[in-house]
């Protein structure tokens, strides 16, 4: 997932550094237009769809990682943060934890598709095809693929160091 998100980066930087200094492209070719207009917005699709995949199984396999984990912050007995029960526990409507945070982040996720849509712009000329990189558009998506990368690793690095019930110890 996070290789994903890292060669999305490494494309974005690609159109930055080689659209030259009007940030354009200039193709002749009818493929150049069809890649350009539709080939954004099915990578955010795809990279959004990645990032709620894994904030979904993340949701459902916490209470289970919760229940075998006998590490620091185990005190014995049962809460309902610490069960299965979790998702139907009613409790306070906006609480600060990992699933608040994880909604956050899925929303967040959720306007890279938007960016993806408006980040190329195809113009026919008696030269063929333009296609006109936005910089703007270029720069908050690589913050976004950036912070998705982090987001990737840190949940990484959180599930190697937990008990699953799964490995042996």
């Amino acid at each position: 997932m996070g290789l994903v998100h890292l060669g999305v980066l490494g494309v974005l930087v690609a159109l930055l550094r080689c659209s030259g200094p009007d940030r354009a492209y200039i193709s002749d070719n009818i493929n150049i237009y069809m890649v350009a207009r539709y080939g954004p917005s099915v990578i955010g699709t795809l990279t959004t769809a990645l990032v709620r995949t894994t904030v979904r199984d993340l949701q459902c396999m916490y209470p289970y990682i919760q229940m075998a984990d006998d590490g620091p912050g185990w005190c014995g007995g049962s809460r309902a943060s610490t069960t299965i029960a979790y998702p139907f526990w009613p409790g306070p409507l906006y609480r600060f934890d990992s699933f608040s945070l994880c909604l956050v982040f899925t929303s967040f996720a959720s306007l890279q598709v938007a960016f993806k849509a408006n980040l190329l712009q195809v113009h026919e000329s008696d030269q063929g095809w333009i296609v006109q990189v936005s910089t703007i558009i270029t720069y908050i998506l690589l913050v976004m693929y950036g912070i998705q990368v982090v987001f990737f690793l840190s949940v990484i690095k959180w599930l190697w160091s937990r008990e699953t019930g799964i490995r042996s110890s």
